[in-house]
């Protein structure tokens, strides 16, 4: 089955000048929410990070989620209501091998290429948003220009060493790049993780620390 997108507020297109804005793509079957951790209080140190702790994203307005769910997953209804209340794009994903990771992919190379068309930063919207807002006119044709692109962190939340080539491909495309991982401290598969995203490589244990507070 194809993946499906549920309803998401749409973008404005107002220009943002010097802000900075963060696209998070979140595999939530590769890191769920953990037990006693609720969505409001995850989605709100997960904001906390980029905007306060790494200061990548201007406001809570510049923080856009978008979270990949494979079909039948391990997933309450109410906790898909509260993140569809809190303004998180939900995508839907078959339950093939790697479905998740496959839309996962194709959104974020989605993402990089709308900088391709425009001299303006892909608007984000606001994961305080709980309705629909006004959209406007086409894309420009001019690229956007490589002092647009860095203040655009793109982040992916997962532990996945498939997704490492779409961090260098970020870096070659000029934006900034985070990893959030749950890989254990000192493990191989940390030590691969940091290996390959230096410091875009960071565990996402303080975020959920802060979350069960």
């Amino acid at each position: 089955a194809a993946a499906t997108e549920s309803a998401a507020p749409s973008p404005t297109t107002r220009r943002l000048g010097p802000t900075y804005c963060a696209h998070i793509f979140w595999d939530f079957d590769n890191i769920p929410l953990d037990v006693g951790v609720s969505v409001p209080n995850f989605i709100q140190s997960l904001v906390a990070f980029f905007v306060q702790d790494r200061k990548v994203a201007s406001d809570r307005q510049h923080v856009f989620i978008e979270c990949f769910i494979v079909e039948h997953s391990r997933v309450s209804v109410f906790q898909l209501e509260q993140l569809r209340q809190l303004g998180v794009k939900i995508v839907l994903c078959s339950q093939e091998k790697e479905g998740a990771d496959k839309e996962l992919r194709r959104s974020l190379q989605a993402e990089m290429r709308r900088y391709d068309e425009s001299d303006e930063p892909p608007p984000m919207a606001s994961p305080a948003a709980t309705g629909p807002q006004p959209t406007g006119g086409g894309a420009r044709a001019t690229a956007a220009a490589p002092g647009v692109r860095s203040r655009h962190t793109i982040a992916i939340v997962s532990s996945d060493k498939g997704f490492f080539e779409l961090g260098e491909l970020a870096h070659s495309g000029g934006f900034p790049f985070l990893m959030l991982h749950q890989a254990r401290a000192g493990s191989e598969h940390d030590r691969m993780i940091r290996c390959a995203l230096g410091e875009g490589a960071v565990h996402i244990a303080p975020i959920v620390g802060r979350a069960r507070r």
